[in-house]
């Protein structure tokens, strides 16, 4: 195991992110694939996704994934 030296979110809204930790609003209801690709230090690579629902209204979500190690 490496250490993570990038990460790249994509939000399955048109919008990404390199964060380690981002929030994200929404701006429309909907079901929305969010994808995480982390990179270690070592070149290996994981991709984990997870299906956010989103009521009406803008809504703030936290996509954080504890489990994913590369």
């Amino acid at each position: 195991d490496g250490t993570i030296v990038s990460r790249s979110w994509d939000f399955g809204d048109g919008t990404t992110s390199t964060q380690a930790g981002p929030a994200k609003t929404y701006s429309a209801a909907g079901s929305y694939t969010v994808r995480l690709t982390v990179t270690d230090d070592k070149g290996a690579t994981a991709t984990t996704t997870r299906t956010v629902t989103v009521g009406g209204g803008s809504t703030v979500g936290e996509c954080t994934d504890p489990d994913t190690r590369v």
